[in-house]
C-alpha cells in the first residue's frame, strides 16, 4: 500500500526529538501523532530553516544534503 501525502517535521516538546509524519489529504481520518521515543502527544510543527537545533539550540547550517549543527 502506498500512502500519498506530504511529510511534515514535528518537534516533541517532552524529549526534543524530531518526528517526521505524513499529512493526509483533507477529509481522510488520521491517527493522533505521538513521539516514537517517549510517547508524548505534545508535538508542534518544526522547520529546520529556523536555524536552531531542537536539542541544544545551536546554529544549524544547510549542507545541501540536510541540516547540520554548525
Amino acid at each position: 500500500m502506498v500512502m500519498l501525502g506530504e511529510l511534515y517535521n514535528f518537534l516533541c516538546k517532552e524529549c526534543r526529538e524530531i518526528v517526521t509524519e505524513v499529512a493526509f489529504p483533507i477529509g481522510q481520518k488520521a491517527e493522533k501523532i505521538v513521539c516514537p521515543e517517549c510517547g508524548s502527544d505534545k508535538l508542534e510543527l518544526w522547520n529546520p530553516k529556523d536555524g536552531k537545533c531542537p536539542k541544544c539550540g545551536g546554529k544549524m547550517e544547510n549542507t545541501g544534503d540536510g541540516y547540520m549543527i554548525d
